[in-house]
């Protein structure tokens, strides 16, 4: 893992922490990591829906140039010993935090995107 990945994972961890203390004596206390992010950190800039830029591109939208990621955890990956192209970093990590490794995934708001105008085509 990348020096540059290992930051945006501490910087994540920071979040997470801040959203937690957040959503403490609210309803949101017992939901995921994820969702008090959303709700705590990255909504009150009016974020409304969050997806990855493939899911975006999926459903006729494209993220606005200069636009930048939100960072969430991804979904839970299983350590296992016997794979070939895991890292040191990688295993360090994975027994440091446990048996499941979360990556980091990106994000875009609603706010962040545009619908794709379909050109025209001219028949003669």
């Amino acid at each position: 893992m990348t020096e540059k990945m290992l930051k945006k994972r501490e910087y994540l961890r920071g979040l997470s922490q801040t959203a937690e203390t957040m959503a403490e004596g609210t309803d949101q206390e017992e939901t995921t990591v994820n969702n008090k992010l959303m709700k705590f950190i990255y909504n009150p800039k009016n974020n409304l829906e969050f997806r990855s830029f493939k899911k975006w591109k999926e459903q006729g939208f494209t993220v606005r140039k200069g636009q930048k990621a939100f960072l969430l955890w991804g979904q839970p990956l299983e350590n296992n010993k016997n794979s070939k192209d895991k890292d040191k970093k990688n295993e360090e990590l994975n027994e440091e935090e446990g048996s499941k490794f979360f990556p980091v995934a990106y994000v875009f708001s609603s706010d962040q995107v545009h619908k794709i105008k379909k050109k025209e085509t001219v028949t003669q």
